[in-house]
């Protein structure tokens, strides 16, 4: 209980305490990483977009890239957006996971993909 490690995780929580002589202080050690799988092609990113480079208030972020497929056969593809927060005031994320979408592309295809984000604002 309790030793489970997720990918949304802290740089402070990469080395862990344990105490049983049959476990390891490995932190996050995932044999496949999240959005990871089998696929008999490959795909490349380009176009990347952001819709503003300042957020104000509860401003929205729109974030859109191009997704090709470069290889010879037909694939699925899990693009994946994620955020870290570089001046926290606490200790942040190492990265944190903000969408994702799954896609089918066949040989050769391109598609583009949108994520909106929409700043929220915490008041303690």
């Amino acid at each position: 209980m309790g030793e489970v490690v997720l990918y949304d995780r802290k740089p402070t929580e990469e080395i862990r305490e344990i105490f049983n002589d049959d476990k390891t202080a490995n932190g996050y050690d995932p044999l496949f990483a999240f959005g990871a799988g089998l696929s008999y092609t490959t795909f490349a990113y380009s176009d990347l977009k952001l819709s503003t480079t300042t957020l104000t208030g509860a401003a929205k972020l729109t974030v859109s890239v191009t997704v090709k497929n470069t290889g010879a056969r037909d694939g699925k593809h899990s693009i994946e957006l994620y955020s870290h927060d570089m001046y926290a005031s606490i200790t942040p994320s190492v990265k944190r996971l903000r969408a994702f979408k799954k896609i089918f592309l066949k040989a050769g295809e391109s598609q583009t993909v949108s994520f909106q984000l929409i700043r929220t604002i915490w008041l303690l």
